[in-house]
């Protein structure tokens, strides 16, 4: 994998120079890969010790890199994006590969490609380790991608994943079966429907990988039905940063509200995109915002939303959810009962929808919520992959 990695840097010194003197980005092009490091057996097989998780034995080494590429923006022109690869080492023939779609990061460094947070851990000890070829998007507005990030934007998850698949398949020397598997957690797990459903749509562009199953973990597929009432509804300053960043994300996209004074209260409306801004952290945006959520909202916004289901911020709710179609390739949704971040109903409601399709939804445990249920889905979604691997 050296040599391969050796390639890789002589091929795109001239394509990074290229880039940037044209300034010239397509989409699913490799701007530039950055090598991070390698974990050997050993050291996987200690760092998975740091974590209150089951894991399967590592069966190879794996090589991380940075990957940065052209993905479509809001508006479709090409910018710079970034996200993770993760190769097996020493493991021969075509490997299947994984898209992985990471929860909510609310600073734009804690992403994959920084491969410093636990779901890099995860993905490399899971999927790299045992013959995967690991690919995690940043998303827009996270990583090297400029901006601010549309959170729970599916369209654009969608394109940032798709056009990483491209772009990786592009790179000499890896060797894929051409076998694709579609994983993500929390805001991951959205973002893995909404690449599935894109990437089946129909007159969907070919694309050189065959689908061969997909894994949701916890995720809040239905947005406009399930998440915003139900977190309004929670006594959570979690769920408070939840629905701010959702309301601050979809006014980016979609300008429902000429500012936000026109939808938060004071102080809310001013201090939002600041801590929405990629430079905070989870701690520091929870302690300024109310522990009620639907504290955060002017009275008359929320009848409004309540009475006219053609509000405009309802209209940009549904065009973001994702359990209302009906996948080809095999499904698995696997979730905890007791989560109150990503209520269950999100996972049997996408269920009911897809009837008739190879969808089932998976209980990983009665007494399991947002944070305890991470280490059971990973080990269902990996055990389920390798029957079909």
């Amino acid at each position: 994998m050296n040599k391969i990695f050796s390639m890789i840097a002589v091929c795109l010194c001239g394509v990074c120079l290229a880039a940037c003197k044209q300034e010239n980005i397509r989409r699913g092009e490799v701007l530039a890969v950055k090598e991070l490091g390698v974990y050997d057996v050993a050291r996987l097989d200690e760092l998975k010790k740091s974590l209150p998780f089951t894991f399967p034995p590592a069966r190879n080494a794996v090589r991380l890199s940075k990957v940065t590429y052209g993905a479509a923006g809001l508006d479709g022109k090409p910018v710079k994006a970034s996200g993770l690869l993760i190769v097996p080492e020493g493991v021969a023939g075509g490997l299947p590969a994984l898209s992985y779609q990471h929860g909510v990061a609310l600073n734009r460094k804690d992403v994959p490609s920084g491969a410093k947070t636990a779901d890099v851990l995860l993905l490399a000890a899971y999927f790299g380790a045992n013959g995967y070829v690991v690919l995690a998007p940043d998303y827009l507005g996270l990583g090297e991608a400029k901006g601010t990030h549309p959170y729970l934007h599916a369209k654009s998850e969608a394109s940032a994943a798709e056009d990483l698949l491209r772009a990786v398949r592009t790179l000499p020397g890896l060797k894929l079966s051409g076998k694709l598997f579609l994983a993500g957690y929390s805001q991951g797990a959205h973002a893995t429907l909404a690449l599935q459903r894109s990437l089946e749509a129909p007159g969907a562009e070919a694309f050189p990988y065959k689908l061969t199953g997909t894994a949701g973990m916890s995720g809040p597929y239905d947005v406009s039905g399930t998440c915003f009432p139900e977190l309004l509804r929670a006594p959570s300053q979690a769920s408070a940063a939840y629905l701010a960043y959702l309301v601050f994300a979809m006014n980016n996209v979609y300008k429902i509200f000429p500012d936000l004074s026109a939808a938060l209260k004071a102080p809310y409306a001013k201090a939002v995109p600041s801590l929405f801004d990629g430079r905070h952290r989870a701690g520091e945006i929870v302690k300024e915002l109310p522990a009620a959520p639907a504290d955060l909202f002017l009275p008359e916004l929320l009848q409004a939303v309540e009475k006219d289901p053609a509000h405009p911020l309802n209209a940009a709710l549904r065009e973001n959810d994702v359990y209302n179609w009906k996948p080809l390739a095999p499904v698995r949704l696997y979730y905890g009962k007791a989560d109150r971040d990503v209520p269950p109903e999100n996972t049997l409601k996408a269920v009911r929808y897809m009837k008739g399709a190879d969808v089932r939804a998976v209980n990983v445990g009665d007494a399991l919520d947002h944070q305890t249920a991470v280490g059971p889905a990973f080990t269902a979604a990996y055990e389920w992959f390798e029957t079909l691997k």
